[in-house]
């Protein structure tokens, strides 16, 4: 695959070549400066992944799990995932500082969040587990609600 080529005396070429691409001052306006800014949200995300691990671990242990111990399991186990990926991601936002690392940083932040709350949404579902659904839409409401 080729790159479109355009005319460069056209105006409307470069209008449309400029909305394509984001402005590099709104992403670097996301970039993360100080070292509490992106470490303290991936921290808090794995400390409740990991309690809720050693709690339904705890509990397997004497009783076993049902199908939405498992699940709700699962989604604890990808928000530690997320967690470490979030944090390596503001990690390199912060260390370079480019719109490059900031704009990788600020797409994992929301589209990964997005869809971690989609998969515990869809694992409190089938898992008939309340309590996750519940976490799942506040989430979303308190990360995309105004």
């Amino acid at each position: 695959m080729s790159t479109p080529e355009w005319d460069s005396e056209d105006p409307n070429a470069q209008l449309e070549v400029g909305a394509l691409r984001p402005d590099s001052d709104d992403l670097l306006r996301s970039t993360p400066l100080r070292l509490r800014e992106w470490l303290l949200a991936p921290m808090v995300l794995a400390l409740a992944g990991g309690a809720a691990i050693a709690v339904l671990i705890g509990m397997a242990l004497p009783y076993g799990l049902t199908f939405s111990g498992w699940g709700i399991l699962s989604v604890a186990g990808l928000v530690i995932v997320y967690a470490v990926l979030f944090a390596w991601s503001g990690y390199r936002a912060y260390a370079r500082d480019t719109p490059a690392t900031s704009a990788s940083f600020l797409s994992l932040k929301v589209a990964g969040f997005s869809a971690l709350v989609t998969v515990a949404i869809l694992a409190g579902v089938i898992g008939a587990s309340f309590l996750v659904v519940m976490i799942g839409l506040g989430s979303a409401v308190a990360l995309f609600g105004k």
